[in-house]
């Protein structure tokens, strides 16, 4: 656990960034340095104090880059000064007794006290205390509030500009404030406001301008709107407003009282005003800052419509750029496609020109091609009609070679019936498979093209003329059977033609 302690008296501190905590518990940001101020800032030291005549030159145009106190009391009357008057006029109207501290170069108090306040200025250096007094010519006390001879009870408003940040001790400050107030008292309160929640990593990925005001030496409490509440709750200050601050990016702007608030209307306003003669010189001033306020509004519509205009014609013109660009690339492939259209042309040309032989070649071929076509229909037909002989062939040798079955099995029956003959038998048996291999082979050979078919028709008369000798020599053999049944003897010779029978002496 680290030893820095949070205004709420928490010291289990978290890190939050190089030189800052992060209280979980009130989530406010406490400095990680030593403030280079005292528990109680006084300044004794003009030349040398933290807070001295350097901090409003050296410090304030060197280190941070803001103007010097010299031109800030001509800037912050229109700017500053005079939006904090309207919400003081909103809770509190004059004639009211009012107390700044840390006023600075007395601006506001002048303004306070012009509206018709009884306006007085605070501030630790001499030396500012002394440039208020002969610029603004307003009453200033010199030192902490703490060393004041202020009555308790005696004040209407207490305002804090910029200040709670800067307290080394702001319970104990604010708390001693509190007890300056009338029970209806009100303090006014503008200080840095942390966006709890957030991360210091991811202010800096986004840029947030509340890191702007990360300063360890000098915002020694960053308050959030929820440790402001708890802050003022912890004092018995219940009732809080939150009014928009001029510096809404990283600040907050708050009213705080005991009792609850009420707010004056826009015509109680300008009657308490008109009370006094420099009261009506500050309405006159709150008309001007309405009017510049609604031109300011006005230009802001118009610079918010300009800028869309700008940003639409911007469009506009990156869309024609790029239809421009998209035409330029298109054209460019036109021209090429035309150029490419035109070489295709000119090597078509080329290739009729090249190719006029051929063309008439072609006709030759459709010709030559139509004439093989008929010729091919006619081969169809006579190949249709071969077909149809062939199978007719077929039927007639098919019904031959039945026949020549029939006979066989005719033969095998005498040949059984007769087994004196079995060896004749057995040698006509073998002329019949020669005859059925002689068939066999017609068969294959009806199978075959045109040209064989008239060897077909040959080997057909062939068989025929072998069907007779066979039937011849069947009848022979039946003239022999009967010559056997009658006691004659015979025998067998080849010869020219077929098997004869020879009777025998």
């Amino acid at each position: 656990m680290i030893q820095a302690k949070c205004w709420c008296g928490n010291t289990e501190l978290v890190p939050f960034s190089p030189e800052y905590w992060r209280c979980p518990v009130c989530e406010s940001l406490v400095t990680s340095r030593t403030p280079a101020q005292s528990a109680t800032p006084r300044v004794l030291d003009d030349n040398h104090d933290f807070y001295g005549r350097d901090y409003w030159f050296s410090y304030q145009e060197k280190d941070l880059g803001f103007p010097n106190i010299m031109v800030r009391s001509r800037t912050d009357l229109p700017e500053r000064c005079l939006y904090w008057l309207r919400t003081v006029l909103k809770y509190k109207l004059p004639p009211a007794s009012v107390l700044e501290l840390g006023s600075a170069h007395g601006g506001f108090v002048a303004m306070l006290r012009w509206a018709g306040f009884e306006a007085t200025g605070l501030e630790l250096s001499p030396w500012v205390v002394e440039f208020a007094r002969q610029h603004f010519g307003v009453p200033m006390l010199l030192g902490a509030i703490e060393d004041q001879q202020v009555e308790p009870g005696s004040l209407d408003m207490i305002a804090l500009m910029d200040v709670l940040e800067h307290l080394p001790d702001p319970v104990g400050t604010i708390q001693h404030c509190l007890n300056l107030l009338k029970p209806d008292g009100v303090m006014i309160i503008q200080t840095p406001c942390y966006p709890e929640g957030k991360s210091y990593e991811e202010m800096v990925a986004e840029g947030n301008r509340f890191l702007e005001l990360l300063k360890a030496d000098e915002h020694l409490y960053l308050f959030s709107r929820q440790s402001i509440r708890e802050f003022f709750h912890r004092l018995g200050a219940e009732h809080l407003a939150f009014e928009p601050a001029i510096f809404a990016h990283y600040d907050m702007f708050l009213v705080v009282s005991r009792v609850p608030l009420a707010a004056y209307l826009p015509d109680g306003i300008a009657k308490a005003l008109s009370a006094t003669p420099n009261g009506r010189m500050i309405q006159a001033l709150l008309d001007l800052d309405d009017q510049y306020r609604s031109l300011q509004s006005r230009y802001a519509e118009l610079e918010a419509d300009r800028a869309a205009r700008l940003e639409n014609l911007q469009r506009l013109e990156r869309l024609l750029a790029e239809a421009e660009r998209d035409r330029a690339a298109r054209l460019g492939v036109i021209e090429a496609q035309g150029a490419e259209i035109a070489r295709l042309q000119a090597e078509v040309h080329r290739w009729l020109e090249e190719n006029k032989a051929l063309w008439q070649q072609v006709g030759e071929m459709e010709a030559e091609r139509n004439r093989l076509q008929a010729q091919l229909a006619d081969l169809r037909q006579q190949f249709e009609s071969v077909e149809a002989d062939r199978a007719a062939r077929l039927g007639v040798i098919e019904a031959q070679g039945a026949e020549i079955a029939r006979l066989q099995a005719e033969v095998h029956r005498w040949l059984e019936e007769n087994k004196a003959l079995w060896q004749q038998v057995g040698e006509m048996e073998a002329e019949r498979n020669r005859l059925q291999a002689q068939l066999a082979n017609l068969q294959r050979r009806l199978d075959e093209s045109e040209a064989q078919r008239s060897r077909q028709a040959a080997l057909g008369v062939a068989q025929q003329e072998q069907l007779q000798a066979v039937m011849a020599q069947l009848r022979t053999l039946q003239g022999l059977f009967t010559a056997i049944q009658r006691g004659r003897v015979y025998r067998v010779v080849r010869r020219l033609g077929g098997w004869k029978w020879v009777e025998q002496a």
